[in-house]
């Protein structure tokens, strides 16, 4: 298993709870459609697997999370069944993707941010979501300066397993899921849970700066 990086503790991603309790942060209109649709994605997505019909899947996975991201869907019709076939093994595994499926993935949306996307929204217990914020707080210049490596997002993913299996682990995953439940409730939005690689990688984001109002 990887090892964390430095900078990345259980304490470092702690902080992040104290800005989520921060009242006064105003959340942009975008964060705060996030926050209302995420259990909503989540069962659609649900949904969407069991009809498993991968080739759809697909394309119905793109188009949902490409509307949660300020950009376009663009499926290449070349890449679609092998995408599709690592979306099926993916749906099916309960271990990680390899990283040949992972890239077959990205290059049937260009983009590896959005491979991650479909991946956390069909198993979000074992893939976490990857954006050039959380690449900032979490990794090594070559991470954020190539968002599109494949090898970098699942060293992330790694990194997260490491964070998880910590004996810590557990305390830190209940106060975050409290604190964001208790922002959720001053939003008027119904509380949920967020699943352990789900947290961390909100409080990476967080820390990052999150998505809030300058107004």
């Amino acid at each position: 298993m990887t090892q964390t990086p430095p900078g990345i503790t259980l304490e470092k991603l702690r902080r992040a709870i104290r800005l989520i309790d921060e009242p006064l942060i105003e959340l942009t209109p975008q964060s705060l459609t996030y926050l209302h649709s995420y259990p909503a994605l989540l069962a659609a997505s649900r949904t969407l697997a069991s009809s498993h019909n991968s080739g759809d899947l697909l394309l119905q996975l793109s188009a949902m999370c490409y509307g949660w991201m300020p950009r376009v869907a663009r499926v290449n019709a070349r890449h679609v069944d092998k995408a599709s076939a690592a979306l099926a093994c993916a749906l099916e595994s309960d271990v990680l993707i390899d990283t040949a499926q992972m890239q077959d993935l990205a290059n049937s949306l260009h983009s590896v941010v959005g491979t991650s996307k479909l991946l956390h929204f069909l198993r979000p217990q074992l893939y976490p979501i990857w954006d050039s914020k959380v690449a900032r707080v979490w990794a090594t210049s070559d991470a954020t300066t190539n968002m599109s490596k494949v090898e970098n997002y699942r060293s992330y993913i790694e990194d997260i397993r490491t964070l998880i299996a910590s004996a810590d682990f557990a305390a830190f995953h209940e106060d975050f899921n409290q604190a964001y439940g208790r922002r959720l409730d001053r939003l008027k939005i119904a509380p949920y849970s967020l699943s352990p690689v789900r947290a961390v990688e909100a409080a990476a984001f967080e820390l990052s700066g999150g998505d809030y109002d300058d107004d």
